[in-house]
């Protein structure tokens, strides 16, 4: 099978300190080369040869097969963006080459390629041109286009006024619905609903089925992991993995997972010691799970409760604890809450697992939500079934007996 996404030694170099002219329009660098021509020439030469530079990305190699996912993951920082710029043709290399078979469609974020002024329709015709289509083929999928988008009601609408929402909707259905043979996307699912999510992968995978070559960049895993078909794991401008995307997604967890823990709300009346889990014990597909808290309080707080929650990389809650009022009413300031939960259940899956913290009293309302922490690891066995190592991936392994008959 061919190549449809071919990279070779692929390097991007930036000078720190340089004067960034690249993100101007083009009246912009107009007016400014008649109004201050000279000035104009200065920057030009201010390649300084003494400079400090960086390499955003390193002699990176890869090849994307023809109807094939490939999901990029990594930390803020290690050249996800970079390598989208340079796969988009926004920006070029400093050296290696990219070479492409067919007709490339990017979606960077929110809005990408739209024009605010213009309406929802009056976008979608642009967006086709601009791919190099004929107005009359792309009325043949204007319908479609807007129905995934679910966005008639606004067509005629300037995109200005649209919500994130609906312009995230309509972006991905423009760029999907208008086939191109390479399509790649920078996080836009984020913005989306949970129906809108699966709508658009179950989208994407159609795409491939017809052999459009999808790229997805995405600090979600459940997402990377829905869709992808291998992984890359870009670290500090070089690939630190490629293969299959269960096996990258470990691996990125497993070094980054302690980077992880979104503060979604905090009141300032307490300090996290500790909140972590541990697989105590693994058994003829039973397991032990221990879950540690450990609060220190700042401030007076009367009847705090204490919930937590087990997630998966998809975001599936495994477990949820509704912590009922502790013994101890009123925890004075400087005074602390250690509470530890056991829990025994069926085999999860091997993999990683985040924690989600809820900690609230009746009188002073949330103290802290704390999710996306990484909890749980739970090493492969050698006892998982067949069945289980498909590409479908199952919250939990249970035990199953089976009766077939054949006649």
């Amino acid at each position: 099978m061919k190549s449809a996404i071919s990279v070779s030694s692929l390097s991007k170099q930036y000078q720190i300190g340089s004067e960034a002219i690249h993100g101007q329009t083009f009246r912009e660098m107009l007016v400014g080369v008649l109004s201050s021509p000279f000035s104009r020439f200065q920057n030009l030469r201010r390649n300084d040869p003494h400079a400090e530079r960086i390499w955003a990305l390193k002699d990176v190699s890869f090849e994307v097969e023809q109807g094939e996912i490939l999901g990029v993951v990594g930390k803020n920082g290690a050249g996800k963006s970079t390598l989208l710029k340079l796969l988009s043709r926004i920006t070029t290399p400093t050296s290696g080459e990219i070479l492409y078979r067919g007709r490339l469609a990017a979606l960077l974020e929110v809005g990408t390629g739209f024009h605010p002024e213009l309406t929802g329709r009056e976008n979608i015709f642009l967006n086709g041109t601009i791919l190099g289509m004929g107005r009359n083929e792309i009325r043949a999928k204007l319908e479609r286009i807007v129905e995934f988008a679910e966005v008639a009601e606004f067509l005629d609408t300037p995109v200005k006024r649209y919500s994130s929402g609906m312009l995230v909707r309509l972006a991905f259905s423009v760029s999907a619905h208008l086939e191109p043979n390479i399509l790649i996307i920078d996080e836009v699912l984020a913005v989306g609903d949970i129906s809108f999510q699966k709508k658009c992968i179950d989208l994407l995978q159609g795409l491939t089925r017809s052999g459009c070559t999808v790229l997805v960049v995405s600090h979600n895993m459940g997402t990377v992991q829905a869709v992808a078909d291998r992984c890359l794991l870009l670290e500090s401008g070089s690939i630190g993995a490629v293969g299959a995307t269960q096996d990258v997604v470990e691996c990125y967890l497993k070094k980054y997972g302690e980077d992880y823990g979104v503060v979604v709300e905090d009141a300032g009346l307490t300090r996290m010691k500790e909140f972590s889990g541990s697989v105590e014990k693994i058994q003829d597909r039973e397991i032990r799970i221990v879950v540690r808290v450990d609060l220190e309080f700042v401030e007076t707080v009367n009847e705090v409760k204490i919930d937590f929650g087990i997630e998966n990389t998809s975001g599936l809650r495994i477990v949820h604890y509704v912590g009922s009022d502790l013994e101890r009413k009123n925890i004075q300031r400087g005074g602390s809450i250690q509470a530890e939960f056991t829990m025994h259940c069926t085999q999860l899956l091997p993999g990683e697992y985040f924690g989600v913290l809820y900690v609230y009293s009746k009188t002073t309302g949330v103290i802290l939500y704390l999710e996306e922490v990484a909890l749980l690891s739970v090493p492969r066995s050698q006892d998982i079934p067949e069945a289980f190592s498909s590409n479908f991936t199952p919250a939990i392994v249970p035990r199953i007996n089976s009766s077939i008959n054949v006649t």
